[in-house]
C-alpha cells in the first residue's frame, strides 16, 4: 500500500508547527498555503506536508515528538545541533545511536531535546538529546542522543517518493 493524502484542517497544521517551533525548529515561512497528510496505514506512517511560498516542508511524528524531515532541513532554521566524525556519521546511517566520542562539536541543548545531527554540510539524523550539552564535555563513553530519523531510514526511503 502506498501514502493515502487528506487534507489537515488549519488549526491542527498550526498545532503541530507550534510544537515543531518549541523544539527548536523555526519554520522559513511559517506561513503556509495548504497542509495534507499522507498515511501509510499497512507500516503506520504518518506524515505532514506543508506548502509554503517558499517552497515544501514535511514534518515526521516519531515517538513524541514532530520533527522536520532530515531532507527539508534547508526550510528549518535556529534549532540545535552536533557535529560528528566519520565514523560516527556511518554508524548512525545504519541506525546505530550516537556515542559522546563520535561528537566534535556542537551547539547548546537540553536533555530530552530534539537534536539535528550533522556531518561535513550535510544533515544526516535528528535525535533526541539523553544528556544536555553541558555535560558532553564530561562526557568519555556513552549513548549521548537517540536517533529518532536519518537519512535511509523507513520514512527517509518511503517519504522521498512522494510527489512534492
Amino acid at each position: 500500500m502506498e501514502f493515502v493524502k487528506q487534507p489537515v484542517n488549519l488549526k491542527k497544521a498550526r498545532k503541530i508547527l507550534s510544537f515543531v517551533e518549541k523544539h527548536g525548529f523555526k519554520p522559513v515561512n511559517r506561513d503556509f498555503r495548504e497542509a495534507f497528510i499522507y498515511v501509510d496505514r499497512e507500516r503506520g506512517l504518518k506524515v505532514y506536508m506543508y506548502h509554503t511560498e517558499d517552497g515544501s516542508f514535511i514534518v515526521l511524528p516519531v515517538e513524541r515528538f514532530y520533527i522536520p524531515f532530515i531532507d527539508h532541513m534547508n526550510m528549518f532554521k535556529d534549532y540545535p545541533w552536533v557535529e560528528v566524525d566519520e565514523g560516527a556519521a556511518k554508524a548512525i546511517l545504519r541506525g546505530a545511536d550516537l556515542m559522546a566520542p563520535g561528537i566534535e562539536r556542537y551547539t547548546e541543548f537540553d536533555q530530552g531535546e530534539p537534536v539535528v545531527v550533522r556531518y561535513g554540510n550535510s544533515h544526516i539524523a535528528i535525535g533526541e538529546a539523553i544528556e544536555s550539552s553541558n555535560r558532553l564535555s564530561e562526557m568519555e563513553k556513552g549513548k549521548a542522543i537517540k536517533i529518532l530519523h536519518y537519512k535511509g531510514d523507513k520514512f527517509w526511503k518511503k517519504v522521498r517518493k512522494l510527489p512534492i
